[in-house]
């Protein structure tokens, strides 16, 4: 819906909103990075100095997707957001427990925050550059994944180990499948669009940033590159940056940049 300024008040309304959800959101997700940080549940495999610039990595996707969202609220920038969310819950694994049970319930939430960015991702790559109006169902659909899996985060007090890890396994493999999916949308858009068109969309830096820091995580993992391999994890970093100045300082079209949410 196109908003004219002829109404400060609820201008002023929406934006106190905003910085009122930007704010629960920020507290959430510091207290399960600061968490996951003292105790790193060794399930997610990331202990030790990884933990700590990880979770510095998850911390600066957070800070993007507020950035992108209240600097320049729209369709896209939302979606963006929960992404950045996901993504920060995500980066520097989950919380160890004193509990076998409680653990696995934070990994089951945090395997349902990690659907949540890679839907939110696939999302993104089909609305990006300029938000089109979606069927509610459609939308839905991207992130399914994340709701179920979070609904089942009581499961590990009922069910088998076996049984849960399994499921987990499912919902992994599936939200990296996502991720894949919207990787290649990028860059269909990319080859399929004119220069003129991707110099607008800032679409080259964004999916010049997504096939860099996959290629560097790559090279690093398989021991090419020198260093431990988390490290070079840190590259993740310039996608959030990158995606918020494409859509902050990009040149979107002017409907786009007033699709406000209520």
């Amino acid at each position: 819906m196109i908003h004219s300024s002829s109404n400060p008040s609820g201008a002023t309304t929406r934006h106190i909103s905003r910085m009122v959800a930007a704010g629960i959101l920020a507290v959430v997700v510091l207290i399960f990075r600061v968490a996951a940080w003292l105790n790193p549940s060794a399930s997610t495999g990331i202990t030790g100095s990884a933990a700590n610039y990880l979770n510095a990595l998850g911390v600066l996707f957070l800070a993007c997707g507020l950035w992108a969202w209240l600097a320049r609220p729209s369709i896209l920038t939302r979606v963006f957001l929960a992404y950045c969310a996901g993504m920060a819950l995500h980066w520097g694994g989950a919380i160890r427990a004193g509990n076998a049970e409680v653990e696995t319930a934070l990994l089951v939430f945090y395997a349902a925050a990690t659907a949540t960015a890679d839907g939110a991702f696939l999302d993104l790559s089909l609305r990006y550059p300029r938000a089109r109006c979606r069927p509610g169902l459609r939308t839905a659909a991207f992130y399914i994944l994340a709701v179920l899996t979070l609904l089942a985060v009581p499961i590990p007090f009922f069910l088998p180990g076996p049984a849960v890890a399994t499921g987990l396994s499912i919902v992994f493999m599936l939200a990296f499948g996502m991720s894949i999916v919207a990787g290649l949308v990028f860059m269909v858009k990319w080859i399929r669009t004119s220069h003129g068109e991707r110099r607008e969309a800032l679409l080259t830096p964004v999916v010049g940033a997504l096939i860099s820091a996959s290629l560097i995580d790559l090279l690093g993992e398989i021991g090419i590159l020198p260093g431990k391999p988390d490290a070079w994890k840190l590259v993740y970093g310039t996608i959030p940056l990158v995606f918020a100045w494409a859509l902050v300082r990009g040149e979107l079209s002017t409907a786009e940049a007033t699709v406000h949410e209520h």
